[in-house]
């Protein structure tokens, strides 16, 4: 291999995935087109459809990996000449003690907490703006906002 087995599994990766994905594209067309677009018949299928694709995929990543010989190449580790570990013994000015690092995991929960607020807030705007545009809107090219109407989606 000319770049390596990893650059290789990631591209039959891509192949397979892109190959696969042809099924469930045509169905999602059949369905959209029988205005059944958010079938659970065709969400079922998604669903069994995506554990079907990894467990496949599983398989021939093993299968790739026996034919270039590289089975087991994951769980070899490689140190880096340049690291030395660092206890709390040996370098007691320069290393954290347990509740710094407890104090440093509790600090990042109020970002977690501000950044799961702005996706809460955009995903409402979208659905507010969806509503708008669906509902309310009557001005030009309110024929093309049907499409996205619940109404006109039978479910």
């Amino acid at each position: 291999m000319q770049f390596g087995e990893s650059v290789a599994l990631y591209f039959s990766f891509l192949t397979s995935y892109s190959k696969a994905l042809i099924l469930p594209t045509l169905l999602g067309v059949v369905f959209y087109r029988m205005s059944a677009p958010y079938s659970p018949i065709y969400s079922s299928f998604i669903v069994l459809w995506s554990v079907t694709f990894v467990e496949w995929w599983r398989i021939r990543q093993r299968k790739l990996a026996v034919r270039w010989g590289t089975r087991g190449s994951t769980s070899v580790e490689k140190r880096r000449v340049a690291f030395h570990a660092r206890t709390d013994e040996e370098d007691d000015d320069k290393a954290f003690s347990w509740w710094q690092r407890e104090l440093r995991m509790v600090a990042s929960v109020p970002v977690i907490m501000l950044f799961a607020g702005a996706l809460a807030a955009l995903l409402t705007a979208i659905f507010v703006f969806e509503a708008f545009v669906t509902q309310l809107y009557t001005g030009p090219l309110h024929q093309y906002a049907v499409c996205l109407s619940i109404r006109s989606m039978r479910l």
